[in-house]
């Protein structure tokens, strides 16, 4: 196989290894893992990786997990202030690799704008989250906020946009290769 065919592959499959690995240690470690497959069903989303939620859907997914499973979720969300460091570090070394495979020299703050907007997000979706669990804790529903819960949803959509928009990018690149490598 072509050496540089090889290096392309790794560099798009080195962000699914990190978010593999990264967040899967971060949900076993924290105790989150435990605390989603003993109190909700089996096809729920947690509101991190939905696409939009509000105070109702917060309220029922804090309320499901009970007292214990919201100190895991305290503890994941602590944990994930981490993960963009990881998950987006390891996009945007794969897009940046990707470029200099290529042999592009396309502006790199383009590239990785979509990253550094998930990682800001993410930071966002976090810290409210952490912020509203506290609130939570203290006075259940009536505690919430519904604009801080709005903000964390919006923060939740950019994330995942973001994290969308990087990915095709990489795919894009990617093919780009290939076609470069199949035509010669």
């Amino acid at each position: 196989m072509n050496a540089t065919l090889v290096k392309a592959i790794a560099a798009l499959f080195f962000p699914a290894v990190v978010f593999a690995s990264v967040g899967g240690a971060m949900a076993i470690y924290s105790g989150r893992r435990q605390a989603l497959e003993s109190s909700l069903p089996a096809d729920y989303k947690p509101p991190n990786s939905r696409f939009g939620y509000s105070v109702d859907d917060i309220d029922r997914f804090w309320t499901a997990l009970g007292p214990s499973g919201r100190a895991a979720e305290r503890r994941f969300l602590l944990y994930d202030l981490t993960f963009p460091l990881f998950y987006g570090g390891s996009l945007m070394i794969s897009l940046l690799w990707m470029l200099t495979i290529l042999g592009r020299s396309w502006p790199a703050g383009l590239i990785v704008s979509p990253v550094v907007i998930a990682a800001v997000a993410d930071w966002t979706e976090n810290l409210v989250h952490l912020s509203q669990l506290k609130r939570y804790s203290d006075a259940q529903r009536a505690g919430l906020h519904v604009g801080a819960i709005e903000l964390g949803s919006a923060a939740t959509i950019v994330k995942i946009l973001g994290v969308i928009v990087a990915s095709f990018t990489l795919l894009f690149l990617f093919a780009m290769l290939v076609i470069r490598l199949v035509s010669k």
